[in-house]
């Protein structure tokens, strides 16, 4: 099969780019796969972790015009077997009319990561020109569905994670939580609640900060108000911070909206639990009591409540890892190749 995978803007550091590379790298052993992306990304030491066997395409004018003439080149070039499996609403839309304009017998599959509705990038409705649906998460299932897709032509395919070893969990009175992410106060990852919940938590706490963002000034002047220097290890973007968790409780995210947050199937997939808001899809990962706890945004003495059965929850790590079975690799990539199969 020839598969060309379209993407929207990705910084390279994300949790879409780690699913890129295992899902790429897997198809390419087999099939003829290209990566085309919309642009230049901000760290390219993801795109080392991909298969030599991978073509990557990026367009070389990254204005508005000059991206739409480099995709419609793209589309317009392609076999008329080949597989477009398209992360970004517009372009799907895009595709679908070069493909009526110039009679080409591509398909086209949709794969959106984060929610359709709690966004302002595009028109949802764009996706509907698909062929295709791979939605990774129950919620995302939902909307599309209602959008008015028929559920026959959506597949529910999570995304992938590897069988990693157990981080220990932490058995001092300190909480030991982390947050993996970007740098965001209000917006989608909704950093308020946690830096209120840190704020406010009676016992010793202490919370390890991974990532960058727009806020990153905020967060630190934040910080320096309420004194919490001694409560906050900030570390700023790693490639791996797993490697620099040695012992932890949980992992957080407070966030307003998320797609299937990889954050999660990460600390699950190495024994630990979660505490997570209750954005829509979250009980696809989130398991009361097995893997974690989950608090309704906004509602921090719930958050409170969370860190509070966190630090006492006498978990089971097999238990934990156990909890994403339909996740991991081995199951996630053999169904996945199923399905393009019968598209």
């Amino acid at each position: 099969m020839k598969l060309n995978f379209m993407c929207h803007y990705l910084s390279g550091n994300g949790g879409v780019e780690t699913v890129l590379t295992d899902v790429l790298n897997y198809l390419s052993k087999d099939n003829d796969v290209t990566l085309t992306l919309t642009n230049e990304p901000e760290n390219e030491n993801w795109l080392r972790s991909l298969s030599n066997k991978i073509i990557v395409k990026k367009p070389i004018i990254e204005n508005k015009v000059g991206k739409v003439a480099f995709f419609s080149r793209e589309f317009i070039s392609s076999s008329q077997d080949e597989i477009m499996i398209i992360l970004g609403a517009n372009l799907i839309k895009l595709g679908y009319k070069i493909r009526k304009i110039f009679n080409k017998k591509y398909k086209i599959v949709s794969w959106i990561h984060f929610s359709l509705n709690n966004q302002d990038m595009f028109d949802p409705n764009n996706i509907k020109y698909a062929d295709r649906h791979w939605a990774i998460s129950t919620a995302i299932k939902n909307e599309l569905e209602d959008l008015g897709i028929s559920s026959e032509k959506i597949d529910l395919i999570y995304n992938p994670v590897n069988h990693n070893t157990l981080i220990t969990k932490n058995n001092s009175d300190t909480l030991k939580l982390a947050y993996i992410g970007r740098m965001q106060i209000t917006g989608q990852k909704n950093l308020s609640d946690l830096l209120e919940g840190i704020r406010q938590y009676k016992g010793k706490i202490r919370v390890d900060f991974f990532g960058t963002g727009k806020d990153d000034l905020l967060i630190k002047k934040y910080i320096e108000k309420y004194n919490l220097e001694k409560k906050i290890i900030w570390h700023g973007w790693v490639k791996n911070p797993w490697d620099k968790l040695k012992e932890l409780d949980a992992t957080i995210l407070t966030s307003n909206y998320e797609g299937l947050p990889m954050v999660f199937l990460e600390s699950i997939s190495r024994g630990i639990p979660v505490i997570s808001s209750k954005f829509l899809g979250y009980t696809d990962v989130v398991k009361e009591n097995i893997n974690g706890y989950s608090y309704n945004v906004g509602n921090i003495q719930e958050l409170l409540n969370c860190m509070v059965n966190i630090k006492n929850m006498d978990y089971n790590s097999s238990k934990i890892q156990e909890s994403i079975s339909q996740c991991y690799s081995e199951n996630y990539l053999e169904k996945l190749e199923l399905i393009l199969k019968k598209i």
